[in-house]
């Protein structure tokens, strides 16, 4: 029994996940609204970002009240877990773009079965670095202001899930290709 694609018809359940999780993942990092902030009157955001009605706080930039979004400077960091949380965005991007491309590929290159168990393990590291990033919500900052999940940092949640759900269903995909390698060791 032959198949018609490179590696089955198999890998074609986690890349959509993989698409999703990437897409998803890409908004909630380079969107402005990671974090709802309610801020009392103070002078601390208008001192490190030069404007006083901040919105919304994103990994790389921030939405003013009137809905106008701008990108912090390139020394703006509130704190180590923001620090955190740029590092980790720009891990899920390279990670996840690997992932991606490798998915894009399956359909015409045959993988080995311990590459599979690679990417499965790269999803799941991918899906920890896009959780790390909330670790933004037990800083200082949201200690001083009333933080809430916003737009970006629901869909950083829905992406940290299907990371995780591909990285599963690549290893089945890993197990289903080591048993068809096994299959064809005899003929």
């Amino acid at each position: 029994m032959g198949r018609k694609f490179a590696n089955g018809c198999l890998c074609f359940g986690p890349a959509s996940f993989v698409s999703a999780a990437f897409i998803l993942s890409q908004f909630a990092s380079r969107g402005c609204k990671f974090i709802d902030v309610d801020q009392p009157d103070s002078g601390f955001m208008s001192q490190l970002l030069l404007i006083d009605q901040v919105d919304y706080l994103g990994v790389f930039c921030f939405q003013t009240e009137n809905g106008v979004n701008y990108a912090y400077a390139s020394d703006a960091v509130f704190s180590s877990e923001h620090a955190l949380a740029r590092n980790m965005a720009y891990a899920t991007t390279i990670m996840g773009a690997i992932a991606w491309c490798f998915y894009v590929l399956a359909s015409c290159l045959r993988f080995p079965p311990p590459l599979w168990l690679l990417i499965s393990s790269v999803l799941v590291a991918t899906c920890v670095c896009e959780g790390l990033n909330f670790k933004w919500f037990s800083s200082n900052e949201c200690d001083f202001f009333e933080c809430d999940l916003a737009t970006s940092s629901r869909c950083g949640i829905s992406a940290c899930v299907f990371w995780f759900i591909s990285a599963i269903m690549t290893y089945y995909v890993f197990k289903d290709s080591k048993d068809h390698e096994g299959g064809e060791g005899g003929n």
